[in-house]
């Protein structure tokens, strides 16, 4: 009976943050306020350093697995930048999450490192995104039910707490799309303008080459002539 009215309560706090989505908000608009001091959340702000590195791992493993192993393990920032940006930036993310009290522009900042760092490298908008939602997976996993499990918890209130963190990840994923198409937008117009550029020193290749082609003609056509003159 306790997990299926946990069930059907976080159905209903899902169906009512849906709202919030709906119309013409941009999504930097769209970060719900996280009730304070509850349960829930205590929980999850107390359990960072332990989920904290999970969520990094969950990004570093999306990485080539030649590269994987020197990416979670070097701690060098000039040798290992990717390492260093997705550590910096999740441990922004996590909190904002947890509903700390955060400047959202530091939050955004955090969250468009992490997105530049991932978009100049070719991932899919689900590779560069997807791991985000993981933490959805950890807080569920070990706060979430063990939360329930209390013979006092008001699961309610856990279960209405969940929701809001859910609601900032969520939100977190369609700011983190609206970045990625931007960054990619820019990529392009940096590959077409290189590939002009390129084209147009191939053009002027072929121009000097022709026109160097018709000066040599040119000169043998006139040695020719004096050939002929002095035979003449």
């Amino acid at each position: 009976m306790q997990s299926q009215r946990v069930a059907v309560l976080l159905a209903d706090n899902r169906q009512v943050r849906m709202g919030l989505f709906g119309g013409n908000k941009k999504a930097e608009a769209v970060f719900p306020r996280v009730s304070k001091g509850g349960e829930f959340m205590t929980a999850m702000a107390e359990s960072k350093d332990g989920l904290l590195p999970l969520w990094i791992s969950a990004f570093l493993a999306s990485y080539p697995l030649s590269s994987t192993g020197f990416i979670r393990t070097n701690s060098d920032p000039f040798a290992n930048p990717v390492g260093k940006v997705t550590r910096e930036s999740l441990d922004v993310l996590y909190d904002a999450c947890a509903g700390e009290d955060c400047d959202p522009d530091v939050v955004k900042s955090a969250l468009f490192k992490l997105i530049q760092l991932r978009a100049v490298q070719d991932f899919t908008p689900s590779q560069t995104l997807g791991p985000l939602r993981h933490l959805k997976t950890l807080v569920s996993e070990k706060i979430l039910e063990p939360s329930l499990s209390g013979p006092e918890t008001d699961a309610a209130a856990v279960a209405h707490e969940f929701c809001e963190m859910e609601a900032r990840v969520d939100s977190l994923l369609l700011l983190g799309l609206d970045m990625y198409a931007e960054r990619r937008e820019k990529v392009f117009r940096i590959r077409v303008d290189e590939i002009k550029r390129s084209q147009s020193q191939v053009l002027r290749w072929a121009k000097l080459r022709r026109d160097d082609d018709v000066k040599v003609s040119v000169e043998a056509f006139e040695e020719s002539l004096r050939n002929c003159n002095s035979e003449g």
